[in-house]
């Protein structure tokens, strides 16, 4: 059966749907789903497929001339994840975008809240966050530790090859999307399209206050109707409805992160960075710097 040659493996509200969506409108790539979770410890009754002959199905009638992939956040943060997808095809060509960490927790702390599923405050979460984890929640709610990337990205390269891991930064996909999706191109040896993305930012984060579109969304979040989703709504479908709702209840900006709660984070994460910058022998310790988003 035909592997997938690719996945984006994150990292979460860095940019990876629109990464994907850009690449997808290359002619020569398909990317078969924006979240999945085939490959890890996590389970998702609206996203996971259990068996590894329905993922590959998803792959089975794409020519072998089109580069294949999907996307989802939770690889990169998972244990089991890197091992797995190895297995599969040791050859996997791998993308990770990575966002200022503190921004990074900052923007998934309010994408949670918008979705109905985090009441506590940003500081409180934080402070909640070690004891969530050790019971068992899902990787959405660590929002601190998500961020901590040296070992998540080191796993990767030791396991893949420096050659088949491509690391990108929010930031330039933010400034100069072209330019990345030519890294994209670079990587999986294809050329330019002549036509190609609309680089519009697409799973913008923000805040809604609208009563009933908070509720649809805690609704969209119950198990249950994912599963139900899933089957019953073609993916083409359930996109357009779910872009529709978007522009129908068009979210306001969340409020900006005080001077404490960043500075809290910079602490936390500065050794992390440090570390990180030495890997990829890019200087990322500029993120420690409020104005560097």
């Amino acid at each position: 059966m035909r592997k997938p040659d690719f996945l984006i493996v994150g990292g979460a509200k860095s940019g990876t749907t629109s990464l994907s969506r850009y690449l997808n409108a290359h002619p020569k790539i398909r990317v078969v789903s924006e979240g999945l979770e085939f490959f890890g410890e996590y389970e998702n009754a609206g996203l996971q497929i259990e068996s590894q002959d329905r993922y590959l199905s998803l792959f089975n009638n794409i020519p072998s001339n089109i580069i294949a992939g999907e996307k989802s956040v939770s690889y990169l943060y998972s244990r089991e994840a890197p091992g797995q997808i190895y297995k599969m095809n040791p050859d996997m060509k791998i993308i990770i975008i990575l966002r200022n960490p503190i921004f990074r927790a900052y923007s998934d702390y309010w994408h949670r809240v918008r979705e109905g599923t985090e009441e506590l405050s940003f500081d409180e979460a934080l402070v909640k966050e070690r004891e969530r984890i050790q019971c068992g929640a899902r990787f959405e709610l660590h929002y601190a530790n998500y961020g901590l990337y040296y070992e998540k990205v080191k796993n990767y390269i030791d396991i893949f090859g420096q050659k088949n891991v491509l690391v990108l930064t929010y930031d330039d996909l933010k400034s100069d999307p072209e330019r990345v999706c030519g890294e994209c191109f670079d990587f999986f040896g294809l050329e330019k399209p002549s036509s190609g993305a609309d680089f519009i930012v697409h799973n913008k984060g923000g805040m809604n206050n609208n009563e009933f579109y908070r509720k649809l969304l805690k609704l969209a979040g119950n198990k249950m109707v994912k599963r139900l989703v899933r089957i019953f709504v073609p993916f083409g479908i359930k996109r357009k409805i779910t872009i529709g709702i978007m522009n129908k209840y068009q979210e306001n900006e969340y409020p900006p992160i005080s001077d404490q709660q960043f500075n809290n984070l910079k602490v936390f994460y500065r050794n992390d960075l440090e570390r990180l910058s030495e890997l990829l022998g890019r200087d990322l310790t500029s993120w420690l710097d409020r104005s560097s988003e």
